[in-house]
């Protein structure tokens, strides 16, 4: 005989927790299109939001980061990474 499953609204409550995506905290600050330079939440494929600095996106993530104890990642235009900055207190 097989288990009949019952749905109810405890496992259901459950399953959308353990399906909703894990925030990772994590920011990176990369060269967009043109000058500008934008930062990216990990495992975004859109920018969080684009700056004409370089200077001004580091700043921006690293505020960012600060209020949920997160990581910058700062990468050079080539895409190699330069810097970690954790932001764990």
């Amino acid at each position: 005989m097989s288990k009949k499953s019952i749905y109810t609204k405890k496992l259901g409550s459950r399953v959308a927790t353990s399906a909703r995506p894990v925030k990772s905290g994590k920011y990176h600050v990369i060269t967009g299109e043109g000058e500008n330079w934008s930062v990216v939440a990990d495992g975004s494929t859109r920018a969080t939001k684009v700056f004409p600095t370089r200077i001004s996106a580091i700043e921006f993530a690293k505020k960012t980061a600060d209020r949920i104890e997160g990581e910058v990642i700062i990468h050079k235009k080539t895409g190699e990474i330069e810097e970690r900055v954790s932001l764990v207190k």
